[in-house]
């Protein structure tokens, strides 16, 4: 029964994220860098994400980059769009992910069984590369730039958790040479903390969710909408617009 009424929560809960802005703003080093915008559709069997993220950072929070071992030089000019289909339990389906810089568009389609991931890049209109990664149950395919990839994880985790909490993360690359790379990751529910929206006060849920040397602190209203994120090993966060953490007593 309690399944049932999570369940019902977070099906209540995407038709929110859909009606309401879900722009979160990107701060490095404490320091507003850029923002990402999306929106959650409901269709017959599952749902659309679109995002759009735009920003200029530092080289080590570009998805070209492996966040479980950054780079800490240069500043980047990202510009970015993802788009892709989860089923009704949260699964990624497939999608495709844009860099405006280089014009290069990044697919991932998983096959039917879900044990495999097929990757293809296409630019300018022409084929590029096309190779296939194996996966592992749990999987989830983690832009370390886009806040909707957070969100879909957190629906996913809090309404069909795995067994043991653990899950297996491709995380993707703009970066052809290198690819996306993938990792086992671990999630862990922490204490309730509290924070405001809008100016008032909301209770959130606290996840942590770590992989290499990165660890992600999630934080959610008690519908799993994402209020904010902080990546630690980037020093990096997103932070829903209009909402504020308290501080730590």
């Amino acid at each position: 029964m309690k399944m049932i009424r999570l369940a019902a929560v977070l099906l209540f809960t995407a038709g929110i994220a859909h009606a309401q802005q879900n722009t979160f703003t990107l701060q490095s080093n404490g320091a507003a860098v850029g923002k990402c915008v999306y929106t959650f559709d409901k269709t017959k069997d599952g749902f659309k994400v679109s995002s759009r993220f735009q920003a200029k950072v530092p080289a080590q929070f570009h998805s070209g980059s492996d966040p479980t071992n950054p780079v800490t030089n240069a500043v980047t000019d990202i510009q970015e769009n993802n788009s892709y289909k989860l089923d009704a339990s949260y699964t990624y389906l497939g999608g495709s992910i844009s860099d405006s810089n280089t014009q290069m568009i990044f697919g991932y389609s998983p096959n039917k069984q879900h044990t495999v991931m097929q990757l293809s890049t296409m630019q300018g209109g022409t084929q590029g590369e096309s190779k296939q990664l194996p996966l592992m149950p749990g999987y989830m395919v983690l832009p370390p730039d886009d806040a909707s990839a957070i969100q879909a994880l957190l629906y996913l985790a809090t309404s069909h958790p795995t067994a043991d909490n653990l899950y297996f993360v491709m995380v993707t690359s703009t970066n052809p040479r290198s690819g996306p790379s993938s990792v086992q990751a671990k999630w862990v529910p922490q204490p309730d903390v509290t924070g405001t929206l809008a100016g008032k006060a909301v209770t959130l849920h606290h996840f942590s969710f770590a992989f290499g040397k990165s660890i992600y602190d999630i934080y959610s209203d008690d519908t799993y909408t994402l209020m904010e994120t902080d990546i630690s090993i980037l020093k990096a966060s997103y932070v829903r617009t209009g909402f504020a953490l308290d501080a730590k007593k």
